[in-house]
This record gives C-alpha cells, structure tokens and sequence, in this order.
C-alpha cells in the first residue's frame, strides 16, 4: 500500500486538541489522523454503500478534466 501525504491547515487551539486527543490514545499526531479519517471512511461506506474502484476512476477522471 502507497502512502499518500495529506495536510491539513487548523487553528492554534484545535491543533492543540487533537494533539492532546493523540496523546492519550498513545499516537502520533499523524497516526491519529490516520486512524479518524479510515474510521469515517468505514462509517461513511457502512452508511451509503462501499466506494467502488470505478467511483474512485470517474472522480480522478473529472479531476484531470478541470470539473
């Protein structure tokens, strides 16, 4: 599996949160956010059905064409 960087741009005190939120689940900031967005990629799919490969195509597609 390839790994993709992905920032995120938070203000001061929310940062600072989330950092204290990975603390005491014994993570790494980056680990955290690792952990909370495959969760709500899980919970999403379990709520409107599984992202398809052919889904995961067609948006790459729009986004090369400019839509």
């Amino acid at each position: 599996m390839t790994l993709k960087p992905f920032g995120v741009r938070l203000d001061k005190v929310s940062y600072l949160k989330f950092r204290y939120i990975a603390y005491i689940n014994g993570r790494l900031t980056a680990q955290e956010a690792r952990h909370v967005l495959l969760r709500y990629i899980m919970q999403y799919e379990q709520r409107h059905g599984k992202i398809t490969t052919e889904q995961l195509e067609q948006l790459e597609e729009r986004i090369m064409n400019g839509g």
